[in-house]
């Protein structure tokens, strides 16, 4: 099983709906899309900057891809990325030069 990030811009349609629905449930909906996919969501951040959302999913790659179709078939996100996590440091193991 690997670790994916989906790192995305959301679309004025979600824009919208966030408006008229300031208290909806995001997280759960967000974790029953993931799950249906067949992934497990790890986390799911709101982010200011260029991307509004950061979720870390773990499964197989084409559960991820199916994911992103899935939100962009929506029209939910405007933007959607996959990034696979390869090498993973925690703050307690930090490469030095020699390990990297």
């Amino acid at each position: 099983m690997a670790k994916f990030y989906l790192i995305g811009k959301i679309s004025g349609e979600l824009m919208k709906r966030m408006q008229n629905e300031p208290t909806a449930d995001r997280f759960a909906s967000t974790k029953k899309a993931t799950e249906a996919a067949g992934l497990e969501l790890i986390s799911y951040e709101w982010v200011r900057g260029r991307f509004d959302v950061i979720s870390c999913v773990e499964g197989e790659y084409e559960q991820a891809v199916a994911l992103k179709i899935a939100f962009k078939n929506s029209g939910l996100m405007e933007d959607l990325m996959v990034h696979e996590v390869t090498v993973s440091y925690t703050h307690l193991t930090l490469p030095t030069n020699r390990e990297v």
